[in-house]
């Protein structure tokens, strides 16, 4: 089983691979992420017979690692719980200091074409 909790993710199986001896190889989307509405994620219909489902992200400092739980599932519904330690936000100090130098390596190579046809600001 695969859990993609992001924009165009899905829940996807194996089933060829039930024992996890190999490399997962996804054949089978069970069902497909759409939002988020709280804590909750919400999903809706992939290929498989799954219609609807959720998976609620809970906090709790009691946990050693991440809990996932299997609350309601049927051939339409999927429900589950995963449980975090902690949920650490993003960081609002950067990782590096920012710097007035220019970078001594460019991030591309030149090109002669123009990449597109330039604009003034005061038009727009």
């Amino acid at each position: 089983l695969k859990i993609e909790l992001f924009s165009s993710g899905v829940i996807s199986a194996d089933k060829g691979n039930t024992n996890c001896a190999s490399p997962f190889v996804e054949d089978t989307v069970l069902i497909e992420y759409t939002g988020i509405s709280g804590n909750k994620v919400q999903l809706t219909e992939g290929s498989g017979s799954i219609t609807s489902g959720e998976i609620e992200i809970l906090q709790d400092p009691s946990v050693s690692g991440y809990e996932l739980e299997v609350k309601r599932a049927t051939r339409t519904v999927l429900k589950m719980v995963l449980t975090f330690p902690s949920c650490i936000a993003p960081s609002t100090v950067p990782s590096s200091a920012p710097t007035t130098l220019p970078s001594s390596v460019p991030s591309s190579a030149p090109s002669a074409a123009p990449t597109a046809i330039p604009t003034c600001l005061a038009d727009e």
